[in-house]
């Protein structure tokens, strides 16, 4: 089990997309009991400054491709003051297998 998740992590590890200007990397992923967590950095790569949020969302998949489950999070302008160009920040996203194995996990954004 401990090899399967460390090759799991270092597959999804890499991942890097591109939206527009912005990024985000999925750090590192991990399973604990039923949880599976996605460590991602969003950097705000734009010229545009978001007034109300950028939001994360994860999508867990089985063998097959099919959805486990998904979660979101969140950078809050309120909390973190106007994304701006440049701004970088990391979340911790958790998602409920629901006692099915999951082979993977897929991550993007959205800005408003």
């Amino acid at each position: 089990m401990i090899k399967y998740m460390l090759a799991l992590c270092l597959s999804l590890s890499t991942i890097n997309i591109a939206y527009g200007e912005s990024q985000l990397n999925v750090d590192r992923i991990w399973q604990e009991n039923d949880f599976s967590y996605a460590m991602v950095t969003y950097t705000n790569k734009t010229k545009s400054t978001f007034n109300n949020a950028v939001t994360i969302k994860c999508i867990a998949t089985d063998h097959a491709g099919n959805k486990i489950n998904y979660n979101t999070r969140s950078f809050f302008a309120h909390e973190y003051g106007p994304i701006k160009p440049g701004f970088q920040g990391t979340l911790k996203v958790p998602i409920k297998l629901n006692g099915i194995h999951m082979q993977s996990i897929n991550c993007n954004v959205n800005a408003w």
